[in-house]
Formats: C-alpha cells, sequence, structure tokens
C-alpha cells in the first residue's frame, strides 16, 4: 500500500492523475450526484433510497445511465466478475456498518476490470445528530436517516494494491453547516487492477455491444423493481384512504360518543335535581305534619259544665 498526503489545494490534481478512463462505471451509494470525475459510455448508479434514484432518472434521462435501488453488499453479488471498468464509493461507506463496508469494498474488487475508487472521512466524523426537520435531509428529500455516519475508517483498512491518498483538515463542518471543535481529515483511496491478458474482443464488456447487453439487463431488472415498487405504492396509498376513512368514521362515532356521554351526564344532572326536589318536599311535608300535630296536641278539650 502506497501512502501519501496533499493539500486541500491539490488533492483533486493528484486523485484526477490516477483514474483511468472507463467505458462502464458502477456508481455505489450515489444519491442525488453520481461521479463527475469520469465520463463513461454506460453509467450504473446504485443506491438503496429510491427517492435518490428517481431524482437521478429524472436529471440523468438523456445519458445513457441506468439506476439500481438496492442494498449493499448483496446487490454487487447479484454482478459477474470483472462485469465494469471502475467502481466509485464517494461518501458512502461512512453511512453503513464496518463489516458491512469491507465487504462492499470487497465485492468492488472483485467487480471492477480497471480500478476502485473509494472517498471518506478519515476515522469516525459524526453526521446525522444535528436535528433538523424530522426525515429531511440536506437536499430537502425524505433520507436524513440514510446520510447518518455509522462507521470510521482509517488508511490502514486498505491493504496492499491500495494507493492512498490523505489530506488533513479536509472537513471543517458538519452535516448542518456548523463548524466542527476540530477539522477531520478524508482520504482517497484507489486500487488499480490489472486487465487479464488475452481477453478476447467479443467478451469485453466494454465493447458496444457488451454495454449494451448490461445495459438492457440492468433496465429490465429495475423496471421489473420499478413495476413492483410502483404497485406497492399504490397498495399502501389504498390503504392510506381506508385508514383515513376508518379515521373518518371513528371520529363520528367519537362524536356521537361524546353527545350521549353528554346527554348522560345532563340527565343524572336532572335526576340529581328531582331527587333533591323530592328530599326537600318530603322534609316540608314531615314539618307540616308535626307543626300540626303540636298545634292539636296544645288545644285545650272541649265540654262545658254548671255549678
Amino acid at each position: 500500500m502506497a501512502v501519501e498526503w496533499a493539500t486541500t489545494e491539490d488533492l483533486m490534481s493528484r486523485v484526477m492523475a490516477r483514474l483511468r478512463p472507463a467505458d462502464v462505471v458502477l456508481d455505489v451509494g450515489c444519491g442525488i450526484r453520481p461521479q463527475p470525475y469520469i465520463k463513461p459510455k454506460l453509467l450504473v448508479c446504485v443506491d438503496a433510497h429510491r427517492e435518490y434514484l428517481e431524482v437521478i432518472r429524472d436529471t440523468m434521462r438523456n445519458t445513457r445511465t441506468v439506476v439500481v435501488q438496492g442494498a449493499v453488499p448483496d446487490v454487487l453479488r447479484l454482478m459477474p466478475d470483472g462485469s465494469v471498468d471502475t467502481v466509485f464509493m464517494l461518501d458512502f461507506v461512512e453511512h453503513i456498518e464496518k463489516e458491512t463496508g469491507l465487504a462492499a469494498v470487497a465485492e468492488a474488487e472483485r467487480i471492477a476490470r480497471s480500478q476502485v475508487v473509494v472517498f471518506t472521512p478519515i476515522g469516525f466524523m459524526p453526521q446525522g445528530d444535528e436535528g433538523g426537520n424530522g426525515d429531511e435531509d440536506g437536499w430537502g428529500l425524505h433520507g436524513a436517516e440514510w446520510q447518518r455516519h455509522r462507521s470510521g475508517w482509517e488508511v490502514d483498512d486498505f491493504g496492499d494494491g491500495w494507493d492512498v491518498i490523505g489530506c488533513e483538515g479536509y472537513h471543517t463542518t458538519n452535516g448542518a453547516g456548523e463548524p466542527f471543535d476540530e477539522p477531520f481529515g478524508a482520504m482517497w483511496a484507489i486500487r488499480t487492477k490489472d486487465r487479464p491478458k488475452g481477453q478476447a474482443a467479443d467478451a469485453d464488456l466494454g465493447s458496444v455491444q457488451g454495454i449494451d447487453v448490461i445495459e438492457a439487463s440492468i433496465r429490465t431488472r429495475d423496471e421489473n423493481l420499478f413495476s413492483r415498487d410502483l404497485e406497492a405504492r399504490r397498495n399502501y396509498d389504498a390503504l392510506k384512504v381506508e385508514a383515513e376513512e376508518l379515521r373518518t368514521r371513528t371520529g363520528a362515532m367519537t362524536g356521537e360518543i361524546e353527545g350521549l356521554r353528554a346527554q348522560i351526564a345532563e340527565l343524572n344532572a336532572r335526576a340529581r335535581d328531582l331527587e333533591q326536589q323530592r328530599d326537600r318536599m318530603a322534609g316540608s311535608v314531615v314539618i307540616k305534619t308535626l307543626k300540626a300535630v303540636r298545634r292539636l296536641g296544645g288545644r285545650a278539650p272541649s265540654g262545658g259544665g254548671g255549678s
């Protein structure tokens, strides 16, 4: 492994000097901004978040770009050995667990015929706990959870065959634009492979025919996934409508129940008033009776006599 250090000013010139031209490029964890460094004949964008891929599908509609939704490393295991020229993983591996990231890098080495290019912070750089607007990410989309950092990477994570170009103090602010107490470095790790000798021209996946085959295969797979996703969304929307109807009905029933409770409370209050009136009336009758008895008991008996 060769390691060198660059300033922020000359970092990219050193990186670009090491990148090879490529016909077929795989961009893993592309977000909404695919790699801009190589202009291939075919660009394959892989991301786990469908909303990001829909943006790319729209912005890259007039280019030979196909999108594939899937989680790594599983989606990479579906691809044959040496099926693309270059694999990019830019600002990606730090967003997944370290074990998953190492497996993804290993799959990238298997898939790439020419180069694997990784860009990541040096060490664990916190991101995703800055607060904000619920699930909204920095692009105003619903991908905040996908932007959370879950692992930290060091130069020694890349072994033999890798060239690492590091830059100290590269990251000075967090995802919310707030300055770090101490800046974080960043590194480009580039694995350059020798093309197998004696590879037949008709088996060249960088040829026009090879690119057509790859593009058609990926588009078919993605269209099937997109159709299934669309059907799932329609079912979800139907369930949302049904749930809203149930909430409306429940709200109406709740209103009726509250009305009945109010009527019951009113009836109970009236019943208490009647009981109190009855008690008062009964007490009044008793008092009048006692008074009458007293008057009768205190009266002199009637009768006459002569002397």
